[in-house]
């Protein structure tokens, strides 16, 4: 018997070959049998990992955008700085609470720590009063306290800083305010002392001279005993808008008519002794 032999394009497989397909063929009455596998083309394979961004790549790009957001932030803050106080001030006052343990409250109920734009102004009001020495300031918050009731969350802030202004202003004087150049008071005066009163009392009304003029005015009028210098010195008391002439003719105030109070700005409180003692004070010294 004539062997056959497979066709070109088949051949025996390995045993271990996964992907085949066999068939079994017997011929001439003999036991011939075999596995025939058909050729496939090869299907390329590749480790090659998806194109993306890897875990570095991430980290890097957080960095970067914390970075950015920060320096639009330092910018912000350089070009409008009142603006970015305000909203700095706003997001503590708002986010305090929340990173707080909770607090135990009065009878007033939680709505006490409850931040409120009144609060905000009250603190500007404050440090006007104190960096600028700003009456208008001063009456400003003296005002609020007649218009707050007692029940409102305001009304504390408003007593704390009025307490706070005044500490700052009843501070031993750690030394007088700076001389006076005489002759630019009045043209033939060699010294302070030559300088007459009315001189004096007329730099000490005049709101266009320099705050540290007129506060040394008021300084030099304590020497005198005239009733026109203890008349302009209640006058400033009631009148000057800066909160240091005011301490100032406060004192000489005191030392020339000995008015018993210590509330350098209680003008009202000072109007009404000198309305009932005005004409029986006596100079001091």
């Amino acid at each position: 018997m004539a062997s056959r032999e497979p066709a070109a394009h088949l051949h025996p497989a390995p045993a271990s070959h996964g992907n085949v397909s066999s068939r079994r063929a017997a011929e001439g009455g003999t036991g011939f049998t075999g596995e025939l596998v058909v050729d496939y083309p090869a299907v390329p394979r590749t480790n090659r990992r998806r194109r993306g961004m890897g875990g570095i790549g991430v980290f890097f790009t957080a960095v970067l955008a914390q970075i950015f957001v920060l320096g639009s932030l330092a910018g912000l803050a350089v070009a409008f700085p009142a603006e970015t106080l305000q909203l700095v001030a706003k997001a503590r006052l708002h986010f305090a609470p929340a990173l707080s343990a909770p607090a135990v409250f009065g009878e007033r109920g939680s709505s006490a720590a409850v931040p409120t734009d009144g609060r905000l102004e009250i603190l500007r009001l404050e440090d006007r009063a104190i960096w600028r020495r700003d009456r208008e300031a001063w009456e400003a918050l003296r005002s609020k306290v007649a218009q707050l009731p007692v029940s409102h969350p305001d009304n504390e802030a408003v007593h704390a800083s009025l307490i706070r202004i005044q500490m700052v202003y009843e501070r031993p004087t750690v030394a007088e305010p700076p001389a006076l150049d005489p002759r630019e008071i009045f043209p033939t005066a060699a010294t302070e002392a030559d300088i007459p009163v009315a001189s004096l009392i007329q730099v000490l009304h005049d709101g266009q001279q320099s705050e540290t003029k007129r506060q040394r005015c008021a300084f030099l009028l304590q020497r005198q005993t005239s009733p026109a210098a203890r008349g302009a010195l209640f006058q400033s008391i009631q009148e000057d808008r800066s909160l240091l002439v005011v301490r100032q003719a406060f004192d000489s105030f005191r030392m020339l008519t000995g008015y018993p109070g210590r509330n350098c700005f209680d003008a009202d409180e000072v109007a009404r002794w000198w309305s009932r003692n005005a004409h029986t004070a006596l100079g001091q010294k």
